[in-house]
């Protein structure tokens, strides 16, 4: 089996495929890797060797062609990924979620949300059905279920996040205010939305030189 490429060149891959989208909507062809490092915010070092570990080859006279390009990203970022997820929590963000994803042409399907409310429970929202959490396990072993946004207060995440794992989940977005502890074959990525702001607000009161010596300062 051939090793899975580093997360960070992922989450890089991630951005190209996001630019070289929106690229091929202007009506442009093909990109030099300087180009894309620009609109990347990234190298064209940095962008040909991602690339590269992709196996994504361009031409030295006309840079990479974007839709072959997006083919391949396509293939090793999506090949046999899982697009239905469930929601734990049918609070605001939740809700927000289950809205967002409920919009025409999105990838992902929301299967059901799951919460203790009774009054939310037994009824659709935004067409997607509400399940008292009574009901997890058995979901989960019936759709075999992967993917799962945790959208509930700290202090109940750890268990509902054991209960998801124990049913096959093998990556949580998480928006608990809390660190989730997982084994080391699921993947947790934490939105933590005060957090960020406050990283956010801090980063918004440096000046350009020190956002600049931040970057390029290893820690």
């Amino acid at each position: 089996m051939k090793p899975a490429l580093p997360i960070p060149t992922v989450e890089r891959l991630f951005v190209y495929h996001k630019v070289l989208t929106n690229l091929l909507i202007e009506g442009t062809t093909h990109v030099f890797s300087y180009d894309l490092a620009n609109r990347a915010r990234n190298t064209a070092a940095q962008v040909r060797r991602d690339l590269m570990s992709a196996g994504c080859v361009g031409s030295s006279g006309k840079g990479y062609d974007i839709r072959s390009l997006l083919d391949r990203l396509s293939e090793v970022l999506e090949h046999g990924a899982s697009r239905q997820v469930i929601v734990i929590g049918l609070g605001n963000i939740g809700k927000g979620l289950i809205s967002y994803f409920s919009s025409p042409n999105n990838e992902f399907s929301i299967l059901a949300a799951f919460d203790r409310d009774t009054r939310k429970t037994g009824k659709p929202f935004q067409e997607c059905p509400c399940f008292p959490i009574a009901d997890l396990e058995p979901f989960l072993e019936k759709n075999k279920v992967e993917l799962a946004v945790l959208a509930v207060p700290g202090p109940v995440a750890q268990v509902l996040s054991d209960r998801l794992v124990m049913g096959g989940v093998r990556g949580i977005l998480n928006f608990a205010p809390v660190r989730l502890a997982v084994p080391k074959w699921v993947h947790v990525e934490d939105n933590h939305i005060t957090m960020m702001l406050k990283k956010v607000s801090y980063l918004a009161k440096l000046s350009p030189d020190q956002v600049k010596e931040s970057l390029t300062t290893v820690g």
